[in-house]
């Protein structure tokens, strides 16, 4: 998985330019990623500067296009990201990011709330249910007594 985190955003990789560079033609690239298996592409411009790159230098490439889990995708839509491992570890570990621990906490917080809200007024609710129970049994035995 090719991955960049731009403001705290994540972007996929969605091209890999497969390519052999001498030491010199590498230098012609540096302002990109370069890995192992070749030159990684986030966008078309980005793809097709590289290629023009290489095709202005006669260098042999080849463009392959990169499947991006849609899981990913979902899971990583809203996050931002403190930085690439973050996102690395959260795809793939399921690790929360730190920049959710807080909206996280807070949104348990109000639920937590609003049930414990909910709780006391079915507490009052039986509380009162309660008393008139008790206040009809009182008017049953008190007015048994006075029959008697």
């Amino acid at each position: 998985m090719y991955i960049r985190v731009n403001d705290g955003i994540i972007d996929f990789a969605i091209y890999l330019i497969k390519v052999e560079l001498s030491k010199e033609q590498w230098e012609l690239l540096l302002e990109f990623q370069i890995e192992t298996e070749g030159i990684v592409c986030y966008s078309e411009e980005e793809k097709s500067e590289i290629e023009n790159i290489l095709s202005d230098n006669k260098i042999t490439f080849f463009t392959e296009n990169i499947q991006v889990d849609p899981g990913h995708i979902i899971k990583s839509k809203d996050i931002k990201y403190a930085s690439r491992s973050e996102a690395i570890i959260h795809l793939l570990e399921d690790i929360e990011p730190e920049s959710e621990v807080i909206p996280n906490l807070k949104r348990e917080k109000a639920k937590l709330q609003e049930e414990l809200t909910l709780a006391k007024i079915d507490i009052n609710n039986h509380k009162e249910k309660l008393k008139q129970t008790e206040d009809a049994l009182l008017t049953v035995i008190f007015n048994k007594k006075e029959v008697i």
